[in-house]
């Protein structure tokens, strides 16, 4: 038997079986019964009382602007509703290593810092929803350093931007009195002084 009969034997097997697959798909969809309506009276029964369900009209996808409920209005340039997740807390090298964070750092989408007196107010993204922020302080001279990255969980995670808005209390770093010059993954924030 030469390949090309071989070849086409097994195209037409595979023609067949994939048919018969979406015959009975089809089937099962033809004869799928219908969801029951929801419970409780509708406004057909409740006008009659010799009214039953199965005579009461369905609520369709077309119904009257009147009855069904306003959208919500869209609003920026997506029209994306804001997720409810929380803010996880800035975490230091040590906390992360408890929590059991894969040790390499990831980075950290910084999009605004600014200094509101001692405290450094940090917006930005994590990579996923799995990765936790982690801070590290130092303090040299008259700078602070700011090291701001992230560390993941181990596991399986959804790939999609986790936004993050931390605030860091400079206080504890900075304990001799003048002024520091705040510095954030090598970007200057700005100036906080010790009185």
């Amino acid at each position: 038997m030469d390949i090309r009969r071989i070849v086409w034997l097994g195209t037409l097997g595979l023609a067949l079986v994939l048919a018969a697959c979406g015959a009975e798909t089809g089937l099962r969809a033809a004869t799928a019964t219908p969801p029951a309506p929801p419970p409780g009276p509708t406004p057909l029964a409740a006008a009659s009382p010799e009214a039953t369900p199965e005579a009461a009209p369905r609520a369709s996808a077309t119904a009257p602007a009147a009855t069904r409920p306003p959208r919500p209005a869209l609003t920026g340039p997506t029209a994306e509703a804001p997720m409810p997740t929380p803010t996880p807390a800035l975490l230091t090298p040590a906390e992360a290593d408890r929590q059991g964070l894969e040790p390499e750092p990831q980075p950290f989408y910084l999009q605004a810092a600014r200094l509101d007196g001692p405290v450094l107010h940090v917006e930005g993204a994590a990579p996923t929803p799995c990765h936790r922020p982690v801070v590290e302080v130092a303090v040299h001279g008259g700078r602070v350093q700011v090291r701001l990255y992230t560390r993941r969980m181990p596991g399986v995670c959804i790939e999609v931007l986790q936004p993050v808005t931390a605030d860091l209390d400079l206080r504890p770093y900075v304990t001799t009195a003048g002024e520091y010059e705040v510095v954030l993954n090598d970007q200057v924030v700005g100036r906080v002084t010790r009185p």
